[in-house]
């Protein structure tokens, strides 16, 4: 099974490329990691805006946490 992986670095949290949100929201959503872009960005300065993804429940726990645990194997 092919595995891939791409950071979000805080784009979409601030507002960032469409397109990468959509693909979170979408067919990327098992692929689409949490990334702050540390120390330029924080982790919880990134989380502060996450509601703006307006993510389902699902996406938003796959993205957070759920795709790391299954790619690092956590």
């Amino acid at each position: 099974m092919r595995t891939s992986a791409s950071t979000s670095a805080p784009a979409p949290l601030a507002g960032g490329p469409v397109e990468l949100v959509d693909y979170l929201c979408g067919r990327g959503r098992r692929k689409v990691l949490f990334g702050a872009n540390y120390p330029m960005v924080t982790p919880a300065q990134a989380l502060e805006h996450l509601d703006r993804l307006e993510l389902d429940e699902e996406a938003g726990e796959l993205f957070l946490a759920g795709n790391a645990c299954r790619v690092f194997v956590l």
